[in-house]
């Protein structure tokens, strides 16, 4: 069975971003960096940069570095969370817990990460099989759904959905998952909303701000020529890219702007690209007119979140015994489910529905020796 191995785990451009800043504001001079580096680290610096390049180019090269040295990376994590600055304490911390939890993926088949049981620490997916095999028909090069909508109630795990296709974007190489979620740009001006998705975008797709295209003509059509640029990079590199648009609903988001924009880049991708992937959360189909129309349907897939019931949650811990080699007695599996959601019944509604599932069928499953 392939697996991943150690060295495909980096930061993500959001957590490089973030160390990188935190850490030129936190050492005002390469000497003091140097200095704290060999002190609390165990790294010299020396061997890595020169001094004279500066405190960001130091900072950026040795975070390149580390990321091509894993045991050098959790040196630099542990260290960071020493020092005295809060704000550097605090970002080291998060990151080493990302990362410890992005490396609960490593016991993942490569070939089939859509698959998975766990997506980090204590974080269960349960059941979802008609998600799960919508993505992996999606994830085929020439696959007839480009694009999917999810939709479900309030509170039953349809942004899970992007957490999933975060295991494509950590152990195959070839695919590439951004998230935007609506929420985050429902105010302000409608250029300047345009402007921060594509942004959003480019913080994993990383194409030099030069190369994508000027903003000179409407801002729908703008925004379209970007998606494009980033279909036509993935293209080059022989990558799908997943754009997963969360929360696309919410009220004042899908004016008449916006939904021209989607419009376009549904259009572009049913008719057009084979690497670009949509995923729609938290949307009603008859929310944007276009996803009616006859040749979009033919590219188009849907699922329905709904919280796991009591076989899903049997079907969870089989895998996981067959997994494990701790496969449970069918009376045991019975009472186990019926175990797990007599607790979460006791906890709900005070507790999200689906943090509850997972962490609470996390915590049975453990108990059984599963985990």
């Amino acid at each position: 069975m392939n697996h991943l191995t150690p060295a495909i785990m980096r930061l993500d451009p959001q957590q490089r971003l973030r160390l990188k800043a935190v850490m030129a504001e936190a050492f005002q001079s390469p000497e003091a960096l140097q200095r704290y580096l060999a002190e609390k680290c165990m790294i010299h610096l020396g061997a890595i940069s020169s001094p004279d390049a500066g405190t960001k180019a130091n900072i950026a090269a040795l975070i390149e570095a580390a990321e091509n040295n894993q045991p050098m990376l959790d040196r630099l994590l542990d260290g960071l969370q020493l020092h005295p600055r809060a704000s550097l304490k605090s970002i080291a911390a998060q990151v080493a817990t990302e990362r410890k939890a992005a490396l609960m993926l490593q016991g993942l088949p490569v070939n089939a990460p859509l698959n998975a049981l766990f997506l980090a620490q204590r974080v269960c997916f349960i059941g979802r099989d008609g998600l799960r095999d919508a993505l992996h028909e999606m994830e085929t090069r020439h696959s007839g759904i480009v694009v999917l909508v999810v939709s479900g109630n309030s509170a039953c795990g349809k942004s899970y959905t992007y957490q999933l296709l975060r295991t494509l974007d950590q152990l195959k190489p070839d695919n590439i998952v951004a998230k935007i979620d609506f929420k985050d740009f429902v105010s302000g001006a409608l250029a300047k909303r345009y402007q921060d998705i594509v942004e959003a975008i480019n913080l994993r797709m990383e194409v030099p701000r030069a190369r994508l295209p000027k903003g000179l003509t409407t801002e729908p059509k703008w925004f379209a020529n970007c998606i494009q640029k980033f279909d036509l990079v993935a293209k080059n590199n022989q990558q799908l890219l997943w754009l997963v648009f969360d929360h696309v609903s919410t009220p004042g988001m899908l004016d008449s702007a916006m939904s021209e924009a989607l419009a376009r880049v549904l259009t572009y991708a049913c008719d057009r690209s084979q690497n670009l992937r949509i995923v729609l959360i938290d949307m009603k189909p008859t929310d944007l007119l276009l996803l009616q129309e006859p040749h979009i349907r033919l590219r188009l897939g849907q699922d329905t979140a709904v919280l796991p019931g009591r076989d899903d949650i049997k079907a969870f811990l089989q895998k996981l015994g067959a997994q494990s080699g701790q496969q449970l007695a069918p009376t045991a599996l019975d009472e186990a489910a019926d175990k797990i959601l007599a607790d979460i019944a006791k906890v709900m509604p005070q507790k999200d529905a689906p943090y509850a599932y997972s962490t609470l069928t996390w915590l049975h499953a453990h108990e059984l020796h599963l985990i």
